[in-house]
Formats: C-alpha cells, structure tokens, sequence
C-alpha cells in the first residue's frame, strides 16, 4: 500500500510512544474544552447534572493530560533526533507540564 506523501514524511521513523503522543495529545483538549461548556451550562441552567458532568470531564482530563505528557517526554528525544528543533520540543514539553499543572489545580 503507498501512502501519500505528506503521511510517509510524517510517519518516518516514528516510535510507539511518538504515536501515543499524537493519539492523547488532543483528546485532553477535548475533554478540557468538554468540562468548561459543560461547567458554564451547568451554572447557567442551574443544572446539577451538567455540573457533575464537568466534574468528570475534568477527572478525565487530568488522567488523558498525564499520558499525553508521559508519552510527550518519552518522544522528545526521538523527535530532536529526527529534525525537530530541540527549542521546539522544549517548549512544548514544558506546555504540557503546565496544562497538567493547571488541569490538577482546577480539578
């Protein structure tokens, strides 16, 4: 099977923990973005079932936001290795330690 040629430059020389990143990378945005609507409807329709719904939401959250760290860390070398500036890298490790931070401290 031939993949297109963005997916084949993408996908060269990723490890197991590169794709878990890219996995549970954007499923704590999800689950974040889930729990503030969920909160903001709740407290606007005085509706307990969407507040404890944003509750869950946000425990979610926080466990989705430390795999996707974990798995960002274990990555990062591979990724500096491979061409990505480690400035870059640096930064977006440091980025998802503090939404992990941020995401405990609101939970």
């Amino acid at each position: 099977m031939r993949l297109a040629p963005w997916v084949a430059t993408y996908t060269r020389g990723t490890t197991l923990e590169t794709w878990l990143h890219h996995l549970f990378g954007h499923f704590p945005i999800v689950l974040i973005s889930l729990a503030a609507a969920a909160a903001f409807l709740g407290a606007l329709r005085n509706n307990d079932q969407l507040l404890r719904n944003a509750g869950a939401f946000l425990l979610l959250a926080v466990l989705a936001t430390f795999a996707a760290v974990a798995a960002g860390w274990l990555s990062a070398p591979h990724l500096v290795e491979h061409g990505t500036p480690a400035d870059v890298v640096d930064t977006h490790r440091w980025l998802g330690v503090a939404t992990l931070a941020a995401t405990v401290l609101v939970s």
